[in-house]
């Protein structure tokens, strides 16, 4: 599994299959998704990739202190023995979390 840390750093020159989340832990309702992701993506022939960020969200947003399960390289990990074949790590700034949702997914969409 490939790691980056910028979209535009994602090798991706086929249509692929994104999931996204903070996978903190990766419990079994994120083994089951991400499963079903990457059993479709394969068999489409199409990449499975997890989209995540750091710091958690949580921890930008002002809720509650966010206290993590897992360091971002565990995550990786995890997701890398689930069949993930490209993590991409978002830093998660103030203007990600202002990016409205359209413009988000559209930014994954190229």
């Amino acid at each position: 599994m490939q790691t980056v840390h910028s979209l535009k750093d994602a090798p991706l020159s086929r249509p692929s299959h994104v999931t996204i989340g903070a996978f903190d832990g990766v419990h079994r309702g994120h083994r089951h998704l991400i499963g079903s992701m990457v059993a479709a993506a394969h068999e489409a022939g199409r990449a499975a990739v997890a989209l995540t960020f750091d710091p958690h969200p949580g921890a930008l947003l002002g809720r509650s202190p966010v206290a993590v399960l897992s360091t971002i390289e565990e995550r990786a990990a995890l997701l890398e023995s689930l069949g993930v074949d490209l993590l991409v790590v978002l830093r998660f700034t103030p203007a990600v979390a202002g990016t409205p949702a359209a413009r988000f997914v559209a930014g994954l969409c190229r």
